[in-house]
């Protein structure tokens, strides 16, 4: 047992957020084949058959697209000490944005989602796609909008993408553990 387990079980280390967080290397419920089915349907109705999915400012800034911000957006971004994601920007490339004919070849790489707590409701879910790139995987944060809400890049290794454990106490404490 380490200080995080221990601190839970006594009860003083408590996050307040309203949300339950899933990642499929600690917990995944069962509930998540039945609810995934009513995200994508969603997904798919709100996206554009021809666009990419919408996206937010900070998946633009993160992704290298810092042109299609404001400068306004862009300065509190950069006082806040929110950078481009370090391994696209070293190789000169930027994270691609994504089509909804993409997001359907992600649909069962889905490594982690929220819910409202106590909810079996998907409000947003996490997939990587690794055939973009030969050396690295994308990993997106797409909500039931059909919009973009974050993204970074992992390395490959021996060519694959592989699911760890999220790291440090803090954030792997922030998922249901069951």
């Amino acid at each position: 047992m380490n200080l995080g387990d221990y601190l839970l079980l006594e009860g003083n280390l408590e996050f307040k957020d309203p949300n339950d967080y899933y990642h499929k290397s600690i917990y995944w419920p069962k509930f998540f084949s039945s609810e995934i089915e009513s995200f994508k349907l969603q997904v798919i109705d709100m996206a554009s058959p021809k666009k990419p999915l919408k996206a937010t400012d900070y998946f633009k800034y993160r992704a290298g697209y810092p042109h299609e911000i404001s400068l306004e957006q862009k300065t509190k971004f950069i006082e806040a000490g929110i950078k481009r994601d370090y391994l696209t920007e070293i190789s000169n490339i930027t994270i691609p944005k994504i089509t909804i004919h993409e997001m359907k070849e992600m649909w069962s790489n889905c490594i982690g989602f929220t819910t409202p707590k106590k909810s079996e409701f998907i409000r947003d879910a996490i997939f990587y796609h690794e055939s973009m790139d030969d050396d690295l995987v994308f990993v997106y944060v797409i909500n039931r909008k059909a919009q973009v809400i974050a993204s970074w890049s992992v390395k490959k290794k021996d060519g694959k993408f592989k699911l760890n454990k999220p790291n440090g106490i803090f954030k792997s404490l922030k998922y249901i553990q069951e």
